[in-house]
Order: C-alpha cells, then structure tokens, then sequence
C-alpha cells in the first residue's frame, strides 16, 4: 500500500472569519472525545481547521461554550441539541500555534460569534468546501 503525505499548512496566530462544517465522534486509547470542523480561507486559500472536545454538552465545557457561540444563546439543561442544525454557521476562530514533538500545528484556542458584516459575506456560496 502506498500513500501520500499531506501538506499542512499552518496558519499565523491570529482571528479567523470561519464557518462551523462539522463535527464527529473519535474515540482512542484516552475515551471518546468529539473532532469539530471549521472552515476558512487564508490568502485566498481554502482550510479546514480541526479541533477536539469532550463529548459533553454543558454551558461550562468547551462543547458547550462553542455551541452557545455558534447559537447565539446559552443552551437550557436538559436540551436535546442537534449539531446538524448548525452546519454552516459564521463564527471567529482565534488561532495559535502549538509547538509538539511532530512540529507546529494550529489550536483553536477560542470559538468567538461572527462579525455581523461578516455573517453577510460568508454566504454558503462562499463556503470553501
């Protein structure tokens, strides 16, 4: 079997206008943890940028913090939350970059709520994938 390894670009730390595309339940030797997806462009460039979360939904987890961003209100205890209802929505991605043994990567480091003049320009004609 062959392969080919993939380029990885990281982008320089900073604010990213993104959109929320996806997120999937992984699980490894540590438990089960939650992979997001968010799409951006830098220099006209398309990027999926990839975070992990717990799998619990609460206002005080990572998860929770993100989705009340991504919702624009803080979740009621006892919600059922469908994900797939906010595939495609605006947000900022602040990013910085994690320096590990296998090189540098980007960490989302916070989830912010999209600049109201950029909920306009990121149409779903605009999303990169």
């Amino acid at each position: 079997m062959k392969a080919q390894v993939e380029k990885y670009d990281t982008l320089p730390e900073g604010t990213y206008p993104a959109t929320f595309a996806a997120i999937e339940p992984m699980s490894n030797e540590s438990g089960t943890f939650w992979k997001w997806g968010f799409d951006t462009t830098y220099e006209g460039e398309a990027h999926r940028i990839t975070a992990t979360s717990s799998p619990r939904l609460t206002r005080k987890t990572k998860a929770g913090e993100w989705v009340q961003t991504l919702i624009g209100r803080q979740l009621d205890p006892g919600e059922d939350f469908d994900f797939d209802t906010i595939v495609g929505n605006p947000c900022q991605l602040v990013l910085i970059i994690h320096d590990a043994d296998s090189g540098e990567y980007n960490r989302v480091d916070r989830v912010l709520a999209a600049k109201p003049e950029l909920v306009t320009q990121l149409s779903a004609d605009d999303t990169p994938f």
